[in-house]
């Protein structure tokens, strides 16, 4: 009881400091202090999302793609509000393709949850990703159809298996193409990619930049309109270095200290570049996802800090399998017991819509949450729970809702009020 008592005392004492503290602003029907101390709270309470369980609508005449009973790979938002889900096809429909029939991969939603169109797949004048047959182990053996955006211009951009990136019109015209199927040379290559995971466009410089991501551990930059190579960087901005495999190509990592655990030192290379996003004020943002860790670098590749995100989260790369007798305590440095097979926790990032950018919202596929951070300082405000593996990918839209590959959509509901925050914590003692 003393405990709660100290938790809403602490509450109140914050409020009256908003109020004591607050400046004389200009308002518009409110006072400068009901002003600042808004926008003091909203600094350190994360904003409020509530799921709409009605997004997307059940598909309409007769169609059967996408199939809504199994999560995405990617989600996008254009500039109309209107979502892009990227789904790779089962192996029904993969049959069926073979056979001639027309399976698209993209589809676009109004925000509503109408599907409005649907393209995708192999064409003329460009390579569709393509993984290995047989799929091989982690980290060639991931899905062909893994990550994609929707540039300033409602361009689509796709990329996944196959070492390619390519760039579609909002109808499907195809625009351009990074890399060759088939073909990746090192993290270190100018001009071929190696097993990308997603890409964002910076409208600012026209720069696509990709986190090339699986195979190669960097990120690599090319201009948007011709593909010209730009620059790349690995961890904290320094030379990448190409992960080392077991020869007989099963995807077990060669070496031991590239396995990550929480009482480890910090590992100087990635291992699983799955995300990037660019802020406005030119902060790129990396999800290192198999150490645990989120990366923020200037636009030229200069590191400037980092975020670890739920650090006791499981990763057990390259996918160590116990049926094949492999014996993970040998690997284990003392004190850091093996751990059950995961993924890494941070997948994904969004950033919310406000002016200042104020919130970083990192998604969470192995613990099956959003974390919301304060992105000037990284500070942790708080979370909410999502569908189990929903957050391979997540979107943010101009009114703020998030969606994620799960096919959920998170309506944003703004800060909670001082009333809304008292009563909560007098309600829960937090």
């Amino acid at each position: 009881m003393h405990a709660r008592r100290g938790r809403v005392s602490g509450i109140l004492l914050f409020v009256l400091l908003l109020f004591a503290n607050s400046p004389a602003l200009p308002g518009n029907g409110a006072s400068g202090q009901e002003q600042a101390s808004a926008k003091g709270l909203a600094d350190v309470v994360p904003p409020r999302f509530e799921l709409d369980p009605s997004w997307p609508k059940p598909l309409q005449d007769g169609r059967s793609w996408p199939e809504l009973q199994r999560a995405a790979t990617s989600v996008a938002a254009d500039s109309r509000d209107h979502v892009w889900i990227f789904q790779v096809p089962s192996p029904a429909a993969r049959q069926a393709e073979a056979a001639g029939t027309t399976v698209p991969r993209l589809f676009e939603f109004d925000s509503a949850g109408n599907l409005l169109q649907a393209w995708g797949g192999p064409g003329k004048g460009y390579q569709w990703m393509e993984a290995p047959v047989p799929l091989p182990l982690w980290p060639g053996g991931t899905p062909p159809e893994h990550g994609m955006f929707v540039d300033h211009k409602d361009n689509v951009w796709v990329t996944g298996n196959g070492h390619v990136a390519i760039k579609f019109s909002h109808g499907g015209k195809f625009l351009l193409q990074i890399g060759e199927v088939g073909n990746t040379n090192g993290s270190n290559d100018r001009r071929l990619l190696g097993n990308s995971c997603e890409l964002t466009v910076d409208p600012a410089t026209n720069e696509v930049y990709i986190a090339d991501g699986y195979i190669n551990r960097r990120v690599i930059v090319f201009d948007a309109d011709t593909g010209a190579y730009k620059r790349h960087w690995g961890a904290y901005g320094k030379r990448p270095t190409d992960l080392q495999l077991l020869k007989d190509k099963e995807g077990l990592i060669a070496n031991p200290a590239e396995l990550y655990f929480p009482a480890a030192p910090r590992q100087p290379q990635w291992l699983g570049v799955h995300c990037v996003r660019v802020s406005k004020d030119g902060l790129v943002y990396v999800c290192d996802r198999s150490r645990n860790r989120v990366q923020v670098f200037r636009r030229d590749g200069t590191f400037v800090k980092e975020l670890s995100v739920a650090p006791d989260t499981p990763v057990d790369l390259g996918f160590v399998p116990r049926s094949r007798g492999v014996n993970l305590s040998a690997l284990t440095a003392p004190g850091n017991p093996p751990q059950a097979a995961g993924f890494g926790a941070p997948s994904t990032i969004g950033i919310s819509i406000d002016p200042e950018q104020r919130y970083l919202y990192v998604g969470d596929n192995q613990n099956f949450k959003i974390w919301i951070y304060r992105r000037r300082d990284l500070q942790l405000l708080g979370s909410f729970p999502t569908r189990t593996g929903g957050n391979h990918y997540l979107t943010v839209d101009s009114k703020g809702n998030i969606y994620n590959s799960g096919l959920q959509k998170f309506v944003f509901k703004g800060v909670p009020s001082l009333d809304e925050v008292l009563k909560r914590s007098v309600a829960t003692g937090h």
